[in-house]
């Protein structure tokens, strides 16, 4: 089962990154990692909008955390969807995630099979 989807992942969590890695590939979903939001928004501003399907998006990271990334996308014109992955649980990040039309989910972490079926089909 190949969806020959690729997705961005940006998390400065390594551990994460890997879980989340091996999940999504075993659904034929190739993962880009990014550990430092800076390295992504400048691989964003290069890269063609066809090489890629979606974005994983950490909150909390140091120098520059997920609200401020997604703003730097939308200055940059990054129109793909947005799914926020994440350790927080508190409920004023969920309702802020919703004033964001590019952020389709919300998942708190780790990543569930279950949860990367959604993914895919997003």
């Amino acid at each position: 089962m190949n969806s020959n989807k690729k997705f961005l992942l940006i998390d400065d969590d390594p551990i994460n990154n890997l879980v989340c890695k091996q999940i999504l590939g075993g659904y034929g979903i190739d993962v880009i990692i990014y550990e430092k939001p800076s390295e992504a928004l400048t691989s964003l501003e290069q890269m063609s909008r066809d090489n890629y399907d979606l974005i994983l998006l950490d909150i909390n990271m140091p120098q520059i955390d997920g609200w401020e990334f997604i703003e730097k996308c939308r200055s940059i014109n990054v129109e793909k969807p947005i799914c926020i992955i994440t350790s927080s649980v508190d409920s004023r990040d969920k309702d802020k995630a919703k004033q964001y039309s590019e952020v389709k989910e919300f998942i708190v972490k780790p990543l569930t099979p279950q949860q990367a079926l959604i993914l895919r089909n997003i």
